[in-house]
């Protein structure tokens, strides 16, 4: 059942809900170009997606519409990017002690830390629920080559990262009272303002 690639090259599928395994050498790169979105589901048994190879990434990277992470996304300490303008998690994703990567596809996107929705234009909105299902040395919400913001509009609890690294190339703002509480906090704004 299901289908394999054993040359390890590249493979096209079309899906609206997936689950990968890799139990040899090597890394799950997963690009959705679709309107439609991708589920990563585990179909039924097991995890989503499941990288066994010790150090092996996952990268999953969403063009266009809605990136839901129905069931689990597990490494064995090794890299998880999830990418897309909008995400929906729900099962656990856990890369051991190395790190998760949080951050839009277009660069001009705002990341929206609190929001409990997806309806809002031009914002990645990922709300305290969905940041606590995130296991990881440190988690990385944006990229510096990203200018959108990030703005957190609601408070936080991360408690499954070790550290948590904002980076943008724009300003990184709080609404009026709002906090993230985590273990260890790195901010950083390559051209705009902390506040």
């Amino acid at each position: 059942s299901g289908i394999s690639n054993g040359a390890g090259g590249l493979m096209r599928v079309d899906a609206s809900r997936l689950q990968a395994r890799n139990s040899g050498s090597g890394s799950i790169n997963i690009v959705s170009v679709g309107t439609n979105g991708v589920i990563l589901d585990n179909l039924g048994g097991g995890q989503a997606v499941s990288q066994g190879a010790a150090g092996g990434s996952v990268s999953i990277s969403n063009t266009q519409g809605l990136l839901t992470v129905n069931a689990a996304v597990a490494t064995t300490n090794g890299d998880v990017l999830l990418e897309s303008d909008k995400m929906a998690l729900v099962g656990a994703t856990n890369a051991g002690t190395a790190n998760v990567t949080l951050r839009p596809v277009n660069n001009g996107t705002v990341i929206d830390l609190g929001s409990a929705t997806n309806v809002a234009g031009g914002r990645l909105e990922l709300s305290s629920a969905e940041l606590g299902t995130i296991t990881a040395g440190i988690l990385k919400l944006g990229a510096s080559g990203y200018t959108g913001g990030i703005e957190v509009t609601d408070n936080i609890t991360i408690g499954g990262a070790g550290a948590v690294s904002m980076i943008n190339n724009a300003s990184i703002t709080a609404s009026t009272g709002k906090t993230i509480t985590t273990d260890k906090l790195n901010v950083h704004s390559y051209n705009g303002m902390v506040s």
